[in-house]
């Protein structure tokens, strides 16, 4: 299910608040969605899009190239595909899904087809290899042939993203569902991990100090 900031920060409160109404006070929602977008940088492995494009392509601003591993490979038809993890930004010759490979050797890479190039694709070889593509269509991107029987049972993924600084609170956000509930916990866990208050000395405190000193 698409998430935003907003909705991560509202569940960190309700999370805080519920196990200690005392702290959820003293923790601003400006506090949360920092802690919130650092996590989503850092899970993405996100990094500023500074690629060199073709001459006369361009990129959007605010994007960055986000990375995403262990994403399952399914049998479909005759062939395979995969769940995109995110919505690309949109780019020619679907550009916005930057890099697809084996999850276990992110070096090799997939081609990227245009609509028309799986047959095409069935008679080259390159290097003697016969060339193994893919196409994005409904969410997916649809490989060229059943890479599970080489052993691909996960790949890797790099799609171009709206730079996650970028986005309001209430922008969908690219991430998958597993890494939503992986923030909400990481920054509950920072929020609620505070030094033990200081000791409240009273006059009674300080009468019992001084008789037990003579």
């Amino acid at each position: 299910m698409a998430t935003t900031t907003g909705l991560l920060c509202e569940q960190i409160e309700r999370l805080i608040y519920a196990g200690d109404p005392s702290t959820a006070a003293r923790i601003h929602r400006n506090d949360i969605k920092k802690l919130v977008e650092q996590q989503l940088i850092a899970g993405l492995k996100a990094r500023r899009f500074n690629e060199n494009l073709p001459e006369g392509d361009h990129y959007p601003s605010g994007t960055m190239i986000a990375e995403y591993s262990d994403i399952p490979v399914e049998s479909y038809k005759n062939v395979a595909r995969a769940k995109l993890p995110a919505t690309p930004v949109s780019m020619p010759l679907n550009m916005g899904i930057w890099h697809v490979g084996p999850n276990d050797n992110i070096n090799e890479q997939y081609i990227p087809l245009q609509s028309g190039q799986y047959a095409m694709a069935k008679d080259v070889k390159l290097l003697g290899d016969i060339v193994k593509g893919y196409q994005p269509m409904n969410g997916y991107v649809v490989f060229s042939e059943d890479i599970r029987a080489a052993g691909v049972d996960e790949v890797y993924m790099q799609l171009l993203v709206t730079d996650i600084m970028s986005l309001s609170d209430w922008d969908i956000l690219p991430v998958p569902q597993d890494m939503e509930a992986e923030i909400v916990a990481n920054v509950y866990n920072m929020l609620v991990q505070r030094p033990p208050a200081d000791r409240i000395v009273d006059q009674n405190d300080s009468v019992n100090a001084v008789q037990q000193s003579r």
